[in-house]
């Protein structure tokens, strides 16, 4: 869990970038993390192109969720 604070409003897309940027082993082969994970803001599952759309507030909940596997 990170408790990031901004100064102002920020989309989810920019905050991905964010991410990638200051903790680039999320993204290096061969988990690709940031690349393969579902993202869900506030406990609802967000669509890659609406990303940028998506404004995120004060007290928002973002999860990256991992692809997972099994039977």
């Amino acid at each position: 869990s990170i408790d990031l604070k901004f100064e102002k409003e920020i989309s989810l897309q920019s905050l991905l970038v964010f991410l990638e940027r200051t903790y680039p082993e999320l993204n290096e082969s061969p988990q690709n993390l940031l690349t393969h994970c579902s993202i869900a803001l506030n406990e609802n599952y967000a669509l890659p192109e609406t990303f940028e759309d998506i404004k995120l507030c004060d007290g928002d909940e973002v999860a990256l969720l991992p692809p997972v596997s099994g039977g």
